[in-house]
């Protein structure tokens, strides 16, 4: 089986795709993030604390990407952030307690989750806005790349 061949670039890739390196790297930076992540809830084994704990550090590092490059996002919010919370564990927790506990049990805590979730996000975001405030302006507010 023959490959097909790739039409000829710019030079910006070795692969001849101008696309594939920014890719390849992108890719790369959210498996840096992605492997602490994971890691860290492997550790907690908590959905509720890991879902919260991420909600507060993806409103964190929301803040604090104004002043920092397109991989501080990458890294933090997409691998890190991502890896750590789920989404789909979370509706399955829900689906158990339906059938466990009943509709108002799950609705109690889908709020309860929801609005803490909400809330850690808040606070997060509350925090690097304010350490933009207070830190940045002294080591100087570097342009975002």
């Amino acid at each position: 089986m023959s490959r097909m061949p790739l039409p000829k670039s710019d030079g910006a890739t070795p692969s001849g795709s101008p696309l594939l390196g920014p890719l390849l790297s992108s890719l790369l930076l959210v498996a840096l993030g992605a492997i602490p992540g994971s890691l860290l809830r492997w550790l907690v084994d908590d959905l509720t604390v890991v879902n919260l704990l991420g909600a507060f550090v993806l409103g964190w590092l929301t803040a604090m990407a104004a002043a920092r490059p397109r991989a501080w996002l990458l890294v933090g919010g997409v691998g890190f952030c991502g890896s750590l919370t789920s989404f789909s564990g979370w509706i399955l927790e829900l689906h158990t307690h339906i059938q466990g506990s009943g509709w108002w049990v799950a609705l109690a805590g889908w709020f309860l989750e929801l609005t803490g979730g909400l809330l850690m996000a808040a606070l997060g975001m509350g925090l690097g806005r304010w350490m933009q405030r207070r830190w940045l302006p002294q080591m100087g507010n570097r342009p975002r790349r």
